[in-house]
């Protein structure tokens, strides 16, 4: 029954999510709280000079300032879903081929049909070259408001849940589950200001978040579908962000710098509560939840920053009945986004946005040796964004790619 059971955790861990509701680097507990912004991925992550609704609040606290605020921007609710591509490839393969196994018994088809064995284990690994992931996302209330002509509040609620699942060679072959959970409700307050009589615009943003971990992580002929529990750990902090926004430093030229976890942003990892797979009352595993504090709180969050250019296409008069604007944005991002550290050339983004008429936009963009492309809808009510985009988790770009598609629908007035 452990497939089921894995079913029926990522099932519980987000009911879970919604009961109680870097760059986003690699799945880990000291990634960086954030909500991924659609066309930021879809521009392949160049948005460090290229303000937007959705970058103020996690990506350049400066871009507040710099957006039309004539009317606040206000988001009632929203939901966003982000799957990779390979997550129902999985799901199949647990269902049809995993569960049938383990409930017929790993151990008598090693003794009894043992080529048959080898090929489940060899198909894990095959599915294990890449994780597996799934993003949830709630949009609470948010707003952005200028003060005056020179000054821009922002606050919002939002909860993100991630999930990981990936098979790992532990050795000679067999398979170790490696499975992640990351629950973070954020609440961001944001303050920008626009110098006058100079270029720069400065903003900040001090972020609380509150954060629940899970994970399993065993050979896979190890776990035991009567014992398993998944124990659930609980961490939160405060974090302060900063950015820098210059405005035609050469001719429709911008560039942008910001700056994240200046101040804070560690967690300290205590045990919460638990999710029980089994059906029975068992007893906490005690080992298991010393071993996941260890764990959880032997790494920490650390400093860092993105640096980016934009250049804004002057267009022809002629195109502007149906092109209103159209960037190219390079940025560098000190974050990686494996678990492994990355050589600089994992670190650039490239992309090109568009505002086609006054409801639509265009964008893609290239990183880490994959192409991204995404459009949104902006009506008065409701903004509709989707966005293909991939993801580095080996060590250099293109080496082990994970591609997303991203679907986000909010409702406010925009």
């Amino acid at each position: 029954m452990y497939a089921r059971s894995l079913v029926l955790a990522i099932l519980l861990v987000s009911s879970f999510t919604v009961a109680d509701a870097q760059t986003f680097g690699s799945l880990q507990q000291d990634a960086r709280p954030s909500v991924v912004g659609l066309q930021v991925r879809a521009m392949g992550g160049a948005v460090a000079a290229v303000p937007m609704d959705e970058t103020a609040f996690f990506y350049n606290p400066a871009h507040l300032v710099r957006l039309d605020l004539s009317k606040p921007k206000i988001t009632f609710v929203g939901a966003g879903l982000s799957v990779s591509r390979g997550i129902f490839e999985e799901y199949r393969f647990v269902r049809n081929e995993l569960e049938p196994a383990v409930e017929e018994g790993l151990e008598e088809i090693r003794l009894n049909d043992y080529d048959r064995l080898e090929a489940l284990y060899d198909r894990a690994l095959e599915l294990g070259r890449s994780q597996t992931t799934m993003t949830a996302t709630a949009y609470g209330p948010a707003v952005q408001l200028a003060i005056s002509d020179n000054e821009a509040l922002g606050v919002g609620l939002f909860a993100t849940n991630r999930f990981r699942n990936q098979f790992i060679d532990a050795g000679v072959g067999v398979p170790r589950l490696d499975l992640y959970n990351q629950l973070d409700i954020i609440l961001p307050i944001t303050g920008a200001y626009g110098i006058p009589g100079s270029p720069l615009a400065v903003g900040a943003t001090a972020s609380y978040t509150r954060r629940y971990l899970t994970a399993k992580g065993a050979l896979l002929e190890e776990l035991d579908p009567e014992e398993e529990h998944l124990y659930v750990l609980r961490g939160s902090s405060i974090a302060f962000d900063a950015g820098i926004h210059a405005k035609d430093v050469m001719p429709n030229v911008d560039l942008g710098l910001a700056f994240y976890q200046l101040v804070g942003g560690g967690f300290t990892y205590r045990y919460d509560r638990r999710i029980d797979l089994t059906g029975n009352d068992g007893p906490n595993d005690e080992e298991e939840i010393a071993e996941l504090e260890a764990r959880f709180n032997a790494r920490q969050s650390k400093p860092s920053y993105r640096f980016g250019a934009a250049y804004r296409v002057p267009l022809p008069p002629a195109t502007q009945a149906f092109l209103n604007s159209l960037t190219v944005a390079v940025d560098y991002v000190s974050a990686s986004t494996s678990e492994f550290d990355q050589p600089a050339g994992a670190h650039f983004r490239m992309g090109l946005g568009a505002q086609v008429g006054r409801i639509v936009s265009l964008h893609s963009g290239y990183s880490q040796g994959y192409a991204s492309f995404g459009a949104s809808v902006e009506l008065p009510v409701v903004e509709i964004e989707y966005a293909y985009s991939g993801v580095e988790d080996g060590r250099v770009a293109g080496q082990l790619g994970r591609y997303n598609h991203l679907l986000q629908v909010r409702f406010g007035l925009f």
